[in-house]
């Protein structure tokens, strides 16, 4: 995690995304460029089916159409975007990643308290 302060490695790129079927398919088509095409493996309904769906390639993505309980339409209000090298890259704000982190996990709690402690610059 990184909100402009502190650095927390983690395991995975958890991606929230829109459970339209039209969006799920961009998603899967832009996935194809990794090299194991591990995206391939889920069918059509598999992201409307289940809330999390992980796809393990070079890179591990959990793809979500719900965090926490939050919809992307819910969230959508809450990204703040980013350009890197060239990109225009979706990020959670710290409002949206504090609602996103009410869990129990030793990790969330800690994510929790650097969030409600930041000073909002």
């Amino acid at each position: 995690m990184s909100l402009r302060s502190v650095v927390r490695a983690t395991e995975d790129l958890d991606l929230l995304i829109s459970k339209e079927i039209e969006n799920q398919a961009k998603v899967k088509k832009a996935f194809q460029v990794l090299p194991d095409k591990a995206i391939l493996e889920l069918g059509d309904e598999d992201l409307a089916e289940w809330v999390v769906v992980r796809v393990n390639d070079e890179i591990t993505v959990d793809l979500m159409t719900e965090a926490s309980g939050i919809s992307f339409e819910e969230a959508a209000p809450y990204i703040e975007w980013d350009t890197i090298a060239g990109v225009k890259i979706p990020f959670a704000s710290a409002k949206l990643m504090l609602r996103f982190k009410q869990g129990l996990r030793e990790k969330d709690v800690m994510d929790r308290q650097f969030l409600e402690n930041r000073d909002e610059d």
